[in-house]
Protein backbone atom coordinates (compact mmCIF):
# COMPACT_ATOMS: atom_id res chain seq x y z
CA UNK A 1 0.00 0.00 0.00
CA UNK A 2 1.73 2.99 -1.15
CA UNK A 3 0.66 6.71 -1.10
CA UNK A 4 0.97 9.44 -3.47
CA UNK A 5 3.13 12.50 -2.61
CA UNK A 6 0.58 14.92 -1.11
CA UNK A 7 0.45 17.89 1.60
CA UNK A 8 -1.70 18.26 4.75
CA UNK A 9 -2.59 21.32 6.91
CA UNK A 10 -5.63 22.77 8.00
CA UNK A 11 -7.95 26.05 6.87
CA UNK A 12 -5.22 25.95 3.69
CA UNK A 13 -1.99 26.32 6.24
CA UNK A 14 0.25 23.56 4.85
CA UNK A 15 1.76 21.84 8.00
CA UNK A 16 3.49 18.50 6.38
CA UNK A 17 4.46 18.63 2.58
CA UNK A 18 5.68 16.17 0.43
CA UNK A 19 4.23 12.93 2.17
CA UNK A 20 4.62 9.21 0.97
CA UNK A 21 5.26 6.38 2.36
CA UNK A 22 4.02 2.77 1.67
CA UNK A 23 2.73 0.19 4.64
CA UNK A 24 2.73 -3.42 4.75
CA UNK A 25 0.21 -5.44 5.01
CA UNK A 26 0.74 -6.90 8.39
CA UNK A 27 2.68 -4.16 9.53
CA UNK A 28 2.89 -2.43 13.01
CA UNK A 29 3.74 1.24 12.19
CA UNK A 30 4.73 3.82 14.90
CA UNK A 31 3.51 7.76 14.23
CA UNK A 32 4.93 9.84 16.37
CA UNK A 33 5.41 14.27 17.06
CA UNK A 34 4.82 16.67 18.80
CA UNK A 35 1.15 18.26 19.91
CA UNK A 36 0.21 19.95 17.18
CA UNK A 37 3.01 18.84 14.36
CA UNK A 38 -0.01 16.75 12.39
CA UNK A 39 -0.32 13.45 13.95
CA UNK A 40 -3.93 13.72 13.66
CA UNK A 41 -4.55 15.44 10.91
CA UNK A 42 -2.17 12.91 8.78
CA UNK A 43 -4.79 10.39 9.77
CA UNK A 44 -8.12 11.97 9.36
CA UNK A 45 -6.40 12.99 5.71
CA UNK A 46 -5.80 9.22 5.17
CA UNK A 47 -9.07 8.11 6.39
CA UNK A 48 -10.48 10.07 3.90
CA UNK A 49 -12.11 12.39 6.83
CA UNK A 50 -10.33 15.74 5.20
CA UNK A 51 -9.02 16.22 1.48
CA UNK A 52 -5.16 16.60 1.17
CA UNK A 53 -4.07 20.26 0.06
CA UNK A 54 -2.57 18.92 -2.77
CA UNK A 55 -1.82 15.27 -4.38
CA UNK A 56 -3.42 12.42 -3.20
CA UNK A 57 -3.02 9.44 -0.69
CA UNK A 58 -4.65 6.01 -1.30
CA UNK A 59 -6.52 4.99 -4.26
CA UNK A 60 -10.12 4.42 -3.06
CA UNK A 61 -9.99 0.98 -3.28
CA UNK A 62 -8.32 0.63 -0.16
CA UNK A 63 -10.33 0.31 3.36
CA UNK A 64 -8.71 2.46 6.21
CA UNK A 65 -10.29 2.95 9.57
CA UNK A 66 -9.18 5.58 11.77
CA UNK A 67 -10.44 5.45 15.23
CA UNK A 68 -10.05 8.82 17.44
CA UNK A 69 -9.18 10.06 20.36
CA UNK A 70 -12.16 9.88 22.17
CA UNK A 71 -15.43 8.72 21.55
CA UNK A 72 -18.63 9.37 23.53
CA UNK A 73 -19.69 6.23 26.17
CA UNK A 74 -23.06 6.44 25.28
CA UNK A 75 -25.31 4.96 28.35
CA UNK A 76 -27.72 2.33 27.33
CA UNK A 77 -25.80 0.53 24.85
CA UNK A 78 -23.69 -2.45 25.97
CA UNK A 79 -20.40 -3.02 25.06
CA UNK A 80 -21.86 -6.24 22.88
CA UNK A 81 -24.10 -3.79 21.19
CA UNK A 82 -21.23 -1.18 20.55
CA UNK A 83 -19.20 -3.79 19.25
CA UNK A 84 -21.68 -4.66 16.59
CA UNK A 85 -22.55 -1.14 15.10
CA UNK A 86 -20.29 -1.00 12.47
CA UNK A 87 -22.21 -3.73 9.71
CA UNK A 88 -18.95 -5.40 8.68
CA UNK A 89 -17.86 -6.60 12.92
CA UNK A 90 -19.30 -10.35 12.93
CA UNK A 91 -20.10 -11.08 16.65
CA UNK A 92 -17.28 -14.00 16.62
CA UNK A 93 -14.63 -11.19 14.98
CA UNK A 94 -16.13 -8.99 18.09
CA UNK A 95 -15.54 -11.42 20.64
CA UNK A 96 -11.96 -12.76 19.34
CA UNK A 97 -11.09 -8.71 19.55
CA UNK A 98 -12.03 -8.38 23.20
CA UNK A 99 -10.15 -11.28 24.37
CA UNK A 100 -7.16 -9.97 22.80
CA UNK A 101 -7.65 -7.07 24.92
CA UNK A 102 -8.30 -8.75 27.59
CA UNK A 103 -11.74 -6.99 27.67
CA UNK A 104 -14.38 -9.33 26.91
CA UNK A 105 -15.55 -9.70 30.23
CA UNK A 106 -17.07 -6.79 29.63
CA UNK A 107 -19.01 -7.82 27.06
CA UNK A 108 -22.86 -7.33 28.80
CA UNK A 109 -22.03 -4.17 30.58
CA UNK A 110 -23.55 -0.94 29.76
CA UNK A 111 -21.21 1.37 28.51
CA UNK A 112 -21.74 3.93 30.86
CA UNK A 113 -19.98 1.73 33.72
CA UNK A 114 -16.78 1.24 32.02
CA UNK A 115 -14.04 3.56 33.40
CA UNK A 116 -11.84 5.39 30.92
CA UNK A 117 -9.49 2.52 30.33
CA UNK A 118 -11.94 0.07 29.84
CA UNK A 119 -13.81 1.73 27.55
CA UNK A 120 -10.38 2.96 25.40
CA UNK A 121 -9.64 -1.01 25.34
CA UNK A 122 -13.74 -1.78 24.17
CA UNK A 123 -12.71 1.16 21.39
CA UNK A 124 -9.67 -0.31 20.29
CA UNK A 125 -10.89 -3.72 19.96
CA UNK A 126 -13.84 -2.36 17.84
CA UNK A 127 -11.27 -1.47 15.60
CA UNK A 128 -9.69 -4.54 15.01
CA UNK A 129 -12.56 -6.19 14.87
CA UNK A 130 -13.46 -4.70 11.67
CA UNK A 131 -11.96 -6.00 8.19
CA UNK A 132 -9.86 -3.16 7.32
CA UNK A 133 -6.83 -3.11 5.03
CA UNK A 134 -5.41 0.26 7.18
CA UNK A 135 -6.92 0.76 10.88
CA UNK A 136 -5.27 4.22 12.00
CA UNK A 137 -5.48 4.31 15.87
CA UNK A 138 -5.21 7.87 17.44
CA UNK A 139 -3.38 7.87 20.97
CA UNK A 140 -4.95 4.26 21.60
CA UNK A 141 -3.16 4.23 24.98
CA UNK A 142 -3.86 8.10 26.56
CA UNK A 143 -5.85 6.83 29.38
CA UNK A 144 -4.29 3.26 30.49
CA UNK A 145 -1.92 2.79 33.53
CA UNK A 146 1.65 1.47 32.47
CA UNK A 147 0.59 -1.81 32.84
CA UNK A 148 -2.03 -1.49 30.30
CA UNK A 149 -0.64 0.38 27.80
CA UNK A 150 1.73 -2.08 27.74
CA UNK A 151 0.40 -5.41 27.02
CA UNK A 152 -2.28 -3.16 24.89
CA UNK A 153 -0.04 -2.10 22.54
CA UNK A 154 1.62 -5.69 22.43
CA UNK A 155 -1.71 -6.82 21.80
CA UNK A 156 -2.47 -3.65 18.98
CA UNK A 157 0.97 -5.53 17.28
CA UNK A 158 0.26 -9.16 17.42
CA UNK A 159 -3.17 -8.00 15.71
CA UNK A 160 -1.26 -6.56 12.97
CA UNK A 161 0.77 -9.62 12.19
CA UNK A 162 -2.26 -12.59 12.55
CA UNK A 163 -4.59 -10.46 10.75
CA UNK A 164 -2.50 -8.42 7.96
CA UNK A 165 -4.43 -5.47 8.46
CA UNK A 166 -1.76 -2.79 8.20
CA UNK A 167 -2.18 -0.53 11.69
CA UNK A 168 -0.43 3.05 12.50
CA UNK A 169 -1.47 4.52 15.78
CA UNK A 170 0.37 7.24 17.52
CA UNK A 171 1.62 7.58 20.72
CA UNK A 172 3.70 10.15 23.39
CA UNK A 173 5.35 6.88 25.18
CA UNK A 174 7.17 6.56 22.83
CA UNK A 175 10.29 3.58 25.01
CA UNK A 176 7.19 1.33 24.91
CA UNK A 177 5.67 2.55 21.55
CA UNK A 178 8.79 2.10 20.23
CA UNK A 179 9.51 -1.44 21.40
CA UNK A 180 5.77 -2.61 19.67
CA UNK A 181 6.49 -1.13 16.18
CA UNK A 182 7.89 -2.47 12.96
CA UNK A 183 8.73 1.38 11.41
CA UNK A 184 8.88 4.73 12.96
CA UNK A 185 7.53 7.52 10.85
CA UNK A 186 7.53 10.56 12.66
CA UNK A 187 7.81 14.28 12.05
CA UNK A 188 10.71 16.46 11.39
CA UNK A 189 11.85 20.12 12.73
CA UNK A 190 10.01 22.67 10.28
CA UNK A 191 11.71 24.61 7.40
CA UNK A 192 12.39 28.06 6.89
CA UNK A 193 8.69 28.69 5.94
CA UNK A 194 7.11 26.41 8.86
CA UNK A 195 6.67 23.32 7.14
CA UNK A 196 7.88 19.84 8.27
CA UNK A 197 8.65 16.42 6.63
CA UNK A 198 7.52 13.19 7.37
CA UNK A 199 10.95 10.78 7.99
CA UNK A 200 10.89 7.62 7.77
CA UNK A 201 13.43 5.45 10.42
CA UNK A 202 13.84 1.88 12.01
CA UNK A 203 16.30 0.68 14.72
CA UNK A 204 18.54 2.84 16.33
CA UNK A 205 17.59 5.52 14.06
CA UNK A 206 13.79 5.30 15.08
CA UNK A 207 14.88 5.81 18.15
CA UNK A 208 16.74 8.92 17.83
CA UNK A 209 13.93 10.31 15.21
CA UNK A 210 10.82 9.51 17.69
CA UNK A 211 12.56 11.18 20.73
CA UNK A 212 13.56 14.26 18.54
CA UNK A 213 9.83 14.64 17.43
CA UNK A 214 8.23 14.74 20.08
CA UNK A 215 10.43 17.82 21.75
CA UNK A 216 9.59 21.47 20.92
CA UNK A 217 13.03 22.16 21.11
CA UNK A 218 14.45 21.10 17.64
CA UNK A 219 18.40 21.72 18.63
CA UNK A 220 18.82 18.70 21.26
CA UNK A 221 21.45 16.15 19.91
CA UNK A 222 20.17 12.56 20.64
CA UNK A 223 23.03 10.09 20.37
CA UNK A 224 22.49 6.90 18.72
Amino acid sequence: MKTGIFSIGNAGRVLCGGISFSVERGECVLLCGANGSGKTTLMRTLAGLQKPLDGENFGEDLKVTMLPTRVPKVKGFTVREFMLLPKDVAPAGAEKALARLKADAFMDRDLSTLSDGEFQKVCIASGLARRSDLLLLDEPASFLDLENRRSVLLAIRDAAHSSGTAIMFSCHDIHDALTVADRTLAFSAPDAQGIVRLVEATGAEAMKQAALSVFSDKSLTFMA
